[in-house]
């Protein structure tokens, strides 16, 4: 069992090398409801297209992550089913 607790840069950190349907897999989440966690805490996302280029050889941009707002915890936890 994968653990479920995160700090906000180690959930950025492990979304741009695989996407986000491989990755809320791990966590027996649907990719919809891992989406929103990285919504509602400020976390980019790779955006539409992303995973095609990497194969196609092309310049695929990786969005830095912003600061923290005010009252967005620094620990976040995936609940799962």
């Amino acid at each position: 069992m994968p653990n479920n607790t995160f700090k906000r840069r180690e959930l950025y950190d492990l979304l741009w090398p695989e996407p986000m349907k491989t990755l809320a897999a791990r966590y027996d989440i649907s990719d919809v409801a891992l989406a929103k966690i990285y919504r509602r805490h400020g976390i980019p996302v790779p955006p539409r297209g992303y995973w095609a280029k990497i194969p196609a050889g092309k310049k695929a941009v990786r969005q830095s992550l912003p600061p923290r707002g005010l009252g967005m915890p620094e620990i976040i936890r995936i609940q799962t089913g």
